[in-house]
């Protein structure tokens, strides 16, 4: 992972040099620099429904990103930025993955004032390498959010998002149906909220609707065939094991802590429960549990 990773790194420069030759050289900007170490645990990560077929692993991801911080008028600001990020399982390490990242994200406030509402077009993409070549993709999520703060400590924000992921290799199990499991699209709606009792501390608090394709491992089935739009054979989770892109319904809950160690870091715990319904049944509960440490100067 480590040797994928750095492959990376001249990527990475010449990402961050186009995103920033973008914004106009009128604007004041300022460089940042950041690092990010997480571990995490997953009870669910093949999606099944039926328990005999869920598969849980823990995971430990640690990246690095640059970026730059442009304030083109008194009321707007932009940020762009490039990462590299490196992620390894426990136990199925054909999840193994490492990404090249680039994010932009444009605020503008609405007003004077900290209460004031703001709105924000934010723009993610990467391309990530997994050691299963199935997985290997593009993916690009672009949203448009609204916030405001009710209060010195209370905020709330929400909005909608768009998310596509391009499969980069295809290898179909059925005549006549794609084998490109990971190409999916979804839309999203969400809101969240957060509470700051102390200048250190943060607690949030969010939930999130999506409506999209999704991808679940099982054992062969028929009822699931019947209804995929798209089916290949799985190994990372053992022999005999399939893979189903079909269109589902997500709902998921996350409450989240943040803890400002000083002005540059802070470690975060964050807990997610997502519920998704699909065709054929196919109703699958899945947790996720996280610690993290992030790092900006």
């Amino acid at each position: 992972m480590v040797v994928r990773c750095c492959a990376f790194v001249g990527r990475m420069r010449l990402a961050a040099a186009a995103l920033a030759a973008a914004v106009p050289l009128c604007a004041h900007g300022e460089p940042f620099y950041g690092a990010d170490v997480r571990y995490a645990y997953d009870d669910n990560l093949t999606l099944a429904s039926a328990a005999a077929d869920r598969r849980g692993d823990s995971l430990l991801a640690a990246g690095g990103y640059v970026g730059q911080f442009f304030v083109p008028s008194r009321d707007a600001t932009l940020e762009v930025s490039a990462g590299v990020h490196a992620t390894g399982y426990a136990r199925f390490t054909s999840l193994d993955e490492a990404s090249l990242e680039a994010s932009g994200t444009w605020r503008r406030k609405l007003g004077l004032g900290y209460a004031a509402p703001w709105i924000a077009l934010r723009a993610d993409a990467s391309h990530d390498d997994y050691r299963d070549d199935i997985r290997d993709s593009d993916r690009v999520e672009i949203a448009l959010v609204a916030g405001t703060r009710l209060s010195e400590r209370f905020d709330v924000s929400g909005g909608l998002a768009h998310d596509r992921r391009v499969a980069r290799n295809a290898v179909p199990a059925v005549p006549g149906i794609s084998g490109a499991l990971y190409d999916v699209a979804g839309d999203s709606l969400f809101v969240r909220g957060g509470y700051a009792p102390t200048p250190k501390l943060l607690f949030e608090a969010s939930l999130r609707a999506r409506r999209g394709d999704v991808v679940a491992t099982t054992p062969e089935g028929l009822s699931i065939f019947l209804v995929s739009s798209a089916i290949a054979a799985d190994p990372a989770f053992g022999p005999d094991r399939y893979g189903y892109r079909l269109r589902g319904t997500t709902t998921s809950a996350t409450i989240a802590m943040s803890y400002a160690i000083d002005e540059r870091s802070a470690l975060n715990v964050e807990f997610t429960h997502a519920s998704t319904s699909a065709a054929a049944g196919l109703d699958y509960r899945e947790n996720v549990v996280s610690a993290s440490w992030v790092l900006r100067y």
